[in-house]
């Protein structure tokens, strides 16, 4: 029963020292090479997940003038 306790506890502390996948996974504008891979990354992933497209005109990472 000791046992049983320790592993529990030992897989919940192993748990919460991995990193979230959808934090790790994330990208902003600064991560890619230029527009067209982060074009590229935005057509790949539908919804905008890392928010590249902040008007919502459907292209990545443009600072649209003021």
């Amino acid at each position: 029963m000791l046992r049983a306790v320790l592993l529990a506890a030992l897989a919940c502390l192993l748990m919460t020292a991995l990193p979230y996948p959808a934090a790790a996974a994330d990208r902003d504008c600064a991560g890619f090479a230029d527009q067209a891979a982060a074009q590229a990354w935005l057509r790949a992933h539908p919804g905008d997940p890392d928010r590249l497209d902040g008007d919502a005109d459907g292209v990545a990472c443009v600072i649209s003038p003021r």
